[in-house]
């Protein structure tokens, strides 16, 4: 098996030779994008290995089709850079990673909230500036005493939730679907709008889709609370 590895990152070429050795599969690398001008380097593999980071080319689909090319393999969790309707036409299979280092993400996610709770940038700016005055804005709260949204409860979601509550906070979670594992950390409620508009801090995980795209909008910003924090954790989404 021949698999082509498009917009390698210099860390990544070391793995993916070892990984090609141990199992027997000859791996070509490149650190270029997947596109027109480069598709011609995937002639005579078996599969691409890709780390598309913008909208594939619609165009380029049939010509990975004529190659007889069947698998994209995308090397992180989102896929919403692929059009998965043209990919089908053309009988090409797009997986991804369906997890990695949740945890990673989740202590990211608090450590961004401590950050904006405590201050942290204004207090590094007036330190910097020799300002040393404690004064009413660089006030924080504290984190314990806040209830928390997470909208969106899968695994980076859930492993969030049980880093706040570990500071006490109250944690509400939504989710078209529910978690059996979250109901001991999450209080569920029904809607979006029934979580943000009582809670201090909101967390968003969910994943880009049709149905999650401008869920955040006027009407929504309006029921929040004014001091409210909003952090959309997600990737970001390409939508046509």
């Amino acid at each position: 098996m021949k698999i082509k590895l498009f917009n390698v990152r210099g860390e990544e070429a070391s793995l993916a030779e070892a990984w090609g050795q141990k199992n027997g599969i000859e791996v070509s690398l490149t650190d270029q994008p997947l596109t027109l001008d480069t598709i011609k380097e995937a002639e005579g593999f078996d599969g691409i290995a890709n780390a598309q980071v913008g909208p594939l080319d619609d165009a380029i689909y049939p010509v990975l089709k004529e190659m007889g090319i069947k698998q994209i393999a995308q090397r992180s969790a989102g896929t919403d850079m692929y059009n998965m309707e043209v990919a089908s036409a053309n009988d090409i299979i797009i997986t991804n990673v369906p997890s990695y280092s949740p945890e990673s993400i989740a202590e990211f996610t608090v450590t961004i909230a401590l950050n904006l709770i405590r201050k942290v940038e204004l207090i590094r700016s007036n330190v910097a500036n020799h300002n040393f005055s404690w004064t009413l804005p660089i006030r924080g709260r504290v984190l314990g005493d806040m209830t928390v949204a997470i909208i969106g409860t899968g695994r980076i979601g859930l492993a969030t939730a049980r880093i706040f509550k570990g500071f006490g906070c109250r944690v509400i979670g939504y989710d078209i679907y529910r978690s059996d594992a979250a109901k001991e950390i999450f209080e569920y409620v029904d809607s979006v709008e029934e979580a943000v508009k009582q809670t201090d801090v909101i967390s968003l995980h969910m994943p880009p889709t049709a149905d999650s795209h401008h869920l955040f909008n006027k009407d929504m910003f309006a029921i929040m609370k004014d001091d409210a924090i909003l952090m959309n954790m997600a990737r970001g989404a390409f939508f046509g």
